[in-house]
């Protein structure tokens, strides 16, 4: 645990990299939500271990970041999977959530200062296109009082730009075949995307979901001009496990000696997905991170975004439009990968991955192959 302030305490779990962790770059994680476990990630994406179906052990992951990286994992904001407060209170926003990664960043480093001078990434998904941008902010802006060797951002199936985002969610619906031509001209109308489907998981629609019996997932799939909170829709309308792999990282983490090997207080309540307490108490006071993004490369971090084209809830349209508002070169035009079937486009500002949802790196993207084609070789200055 990092001790944050007064009474709030952020749960972490750090991996060594497999090659040379003294010299290798260091990334800390952050899921987004807001109020998702970077624990999930960990055991399904980028760890290097992933839970067995029955949920009760581990096997190793050959596709994790920390074969070539330092990978510390933050469960933020507190309240998160195995965060905490002692006070129980838990009403947050984006600045403050910024300001309390920065604080346990610090924390971190200060415990374990032979990584300090090392180069250093933060990564991130969903509304980590907000966690990302604000900690870059926030790490630059502390430099002078406390120095780490900060190199660039990735930002995956990010949450840049809720303006962006609610445009391109119709045109995405439609595309996919899920709302008609006289709907797509009634909703850009009205500007509101209601979308009446049953058993799909908004965060990969391709992907086979686990509902039981008559179980239907019907909710608001954009912003109206009044706002209407989309995640908080679709959270109160999904099944308790929509997916096999929640339910086995559930199984897993809450075992009495992972528990206890975690070093979790008895009184911290058992681990959870997501958690809907931090996201009703969470304000949300960021919407567009263009100039965050160009504050950071202005400030020598190298930036990449990239997106999955069966995520609809941050949709890979908000993904590249985003990425070519900010204004740069592209260096290279759309071309079609020629050595995996999982890598569709690369531009200079934009890496698009074929038949990827929410979580990219959930469906086996090589930590590997990154490395081995550079396409997320952490020494490049490039976006995707």
């Amino acid at each position: 645990y990092i001790y944050i302030y007064k009474r709030c305490f952020a749960e972490c779990v750090f991996v060594e990299s497999q090659r040379n962790p003294l010299t290798d770059p260091v990334i800390v994680w952050l899921t987004g939500g807001p109020g998702c476990s970077g624990l999930s990630a960990l055991l399904t994406e980028n760890g290097p271990f992933t839970v067995q179906p029955d949920g009760q052990s581990l096997v190793n992951n050959p596709y994790s970041w920390n074969r070539i990286a330092n990978v510390l994992t933050l469960e933020s904001p507190v309240g998160v999977g195995f965060s905490y407060t002692d006070d129980g209170k838990l009403e947050t926003d984006d600045a403050k959530v910024a300001s309390d990664n920065w604080s346990a960043l610090k924390e971190f480093f200060t415990a374990f200062p032979q990584f300090r001078k090392n180069d250093f990434y933060i990564a991130g998904e969903s509304y980590g296109g907000i966690y990302v941008p604000t900690l870059a902010e926030a790490v630059h802006s502390g430099q002078k009082n406390f120095n780490i060797n900060l190199k660039g951002l990735l930002i995956g199936n990010g949450c840049v730009s809720e303006k962006i985002n609610t445009n391109t969610m119709i045109q995405y619906g439609y595309n996919h075949g899920m709302i008609d031509e006289m709907l797509l001209s009634f909703y850009q109308k009205l500007m509101v995307f209601f979308f009446r489907i049953s058993g799909i998981n908004p965060y990969d629609i391709y992907g086979t979901c686990y509902h039981e019996g008559s179980l239907k997932l019907k909710s608001y799939l954009a912003l109206s001009k009044a706002k209407i909170d989309l995640l908080r829709k679709i959270k109160r309308r999904l099944p308790d496990s929509v997916s096999k792999s929640q339910k086995k990282k559930t199984i897993y983490l809450n075992k009495p000696e992972v528990r206890k090997a975690l070093f979790i207080p008895s009184n911290v309540i058992a681990w959870a997905d997501c958690s809907d307490e931090v996201y009703d108490s969470y304000n949300k006071i960021y919407n567009e991170m263009d100039s965050r993004v160009k504050s950071a490369v202005g400030n020598g971090s190298r930036v990449l975004i990239y997106n999955g084209d069966t995520d609809l809830v941050c949709n890979f349209l908000q993904g590249q439009r985003f990425a070519a508002s900010l204004g740069y070169k592209v260096s290279k035009a759309i071309d079609e990968a020629k050595t995996s079937k999982q890598f569709s486009f690369l531009i200079d500002l934009f890496l698009f991955y074929k038949e990827q949802g929410d979580s990219v790196f959930n469906k086996k993207v090589k930590a590997s192959q990154f490395e081995k084609e550079n396409k997320l070789s952490l020494d490049r200055n490039e976006t995707v």
